[in-house]
């Protein structure tokens, strides 16, 4: 049929505009770009030279799956809420209030249960035994059920958690939203502590940390297990949201995945000892994100024994020990700090309280009388020392000569 007035160029036009309208996602206000930009693809192989992993997450109600350095999703089914499990080769599904359980190519899908609710956020989580996907039931807590044999079973805890369950690598501590308070389970024990208001619970695989959204949404705080402020992480550089919700903590104890929580809606991978930000998808209006990253099969239990030991010893150092910073030990005077080349990149302030201060960042706090980095530094020459400690050095303020310190 011909339109009255219409030519075949103008036709063509409109066709091809809408094309274009249709293919940038403006019609369902995602605004997002069909491709990462040379900078955001740069970042992409940074991130790909750190960690060999996958992300999946929901998108328009259908679980993709992103591997690490390829932007491009493949879907996987409907579905949402998708957690990986702790071998990396199933995910766990909600839909409908329903679980699923399938292969991590999307093959094989299996119903396991009906019934189960969806209160604040994930519903689900894998179990870290491998056999049994944790889910809720409104009013009556969190349950489990049995990949192979669909029964089920109340997990008895102290209290009605409501969501955003995160359990660490060896099963004894569990991190979960009560409505709006988010507590830390001894699971062992069968206790619980309440540890902060708002959303995002989480807590590492090695049990160690656990983390909660801050800031409105701009920041992560990251806490020792016994509820202590170790840092934060802020938002500013997970672009174009520059906010974030729905953090899930991976099997690596220096990534975790968070959602866009702006007008686009991507999904971002924030490196915890260096708050360095990825943006991972391009798709925008993407939500509930988790990461598996391939490698990380030494013993949990031995590396929290070994960060918990440490903990009490004179000579505490960071577990990640990488990208050090360290400044004089002169408190209330500014000390000039310097790159490994010796560019001076600003001055860090000791103060009295122990804090030292780098630009408007806690950048180290002095622990037992030896500083530990708590929160992303500037790399700063170091060595090992003949005890198995580390030795930091950077210029002195008013000469050349190295000021040190060691962990003895």
């Amino acid at each position: 049929m011909r339109l009255q007035g219409v030519t075949e160029t103008m036709a063509f036009r409109i066709v091809l505009v809408l094309m274009i309208v249709l293919g940038s996602g403006w019609l369902d206000g995602s605004l997002c770009r069909a491709e990462p930009s040379r900078e955001e693809q740069r970042n992409l192989d940074r991130l790909a030279g750190r960690i060999d992993g996958s992300i999946v997450f929901t998108h328009r109600n259908r679980i993709h799956r992103v591997d690490i350095g390829d932007w491009k999703p493949v879907e996987l089914g409907p579905g949402g809420f998708a957690r990986w499990s702790p071998d990396g080769k199933r995910l766990a599904v909600w839909h409908d209030r329903r679980v699923y359980v399938m292969d991590a190519d999307g093959g094989n899908r299996r119903e396991l249960l009906r019934g189960a609710d969806q209160m604040h956020d994930s519903p689900i989580a894998f179990h870290p035994d491998n056999e049994h996907i944790v889910y809720l039931i409104r009013n009556r807590g969190l349950h489990l059920v049995n990949i192979e044999t669909g029964s089920t079973r109340s997990m008895d805890l102290p209290g009605q958690y409501t969501g955003e369950v995160g359990i660490s690598a060896d099963g004894k501590r569990l991190a979960a939203r009560w409505r709006n308070d988010l507590y830390a389970v001894d699971l062992t024990n069968n206790t619980h502590r309440r540890y902060a208001r708002g959303c995002s619970p989480g807590v590492s695989p090695d049990g160690t940390m656990i983390m909660n959204n801050v800031g409105g949404h701009r920041a992560l705080e990251i806490r020792r297990w016994n509820g202590n402020r170790i840092k934060q992480l802020s938002a500013d550089d997970a672009r174009p949201d520059q906010r974030w919700d729905n953090h899930h903590w991976s099997n690596h104890a220096d990534f975790i995945a968070a959602e866009g929580d702006g007008r686009q809606g991507e999904i971002y991978l924030v490196q915890v000892s260096n708050n360095d930000v990825f943006r991972v998808t391009w798709l925008g209006k993407c939500a509930h994100p988790s990461l598996f990253v391939r490698g990380q099969d030494q013993s949990v239990a031995a590396r929290r024994d070994e960060a918990e030991q440490a903990d009490d010893r004179q000579d505490n150092w960071p577990l990640h020990r990488e990208n050090l910073a360290f400044a004089w030990r002169t408190i209330a005077q500014d000390n000039e700090l310097y790159s490994p080349r010796g560019e001076r990149i600003g001055t860090c302030r000791i103060e009295s309280t122990g804090y030292a201060y780098y630009g408007r960042h806690h950048d180290m706090v002095l622990q037992r009388g030896r500083f530990s980095i708590e929160t992303s530094g500037l790399p700063i020459h170091q060595t090992a020392s003949r005890r198995g400690g580390i030795t930091l050095a950077m210029p002195g303020r008013r000469s050349s000569r190295s000021v040190s310190a060691a962990a003895t």
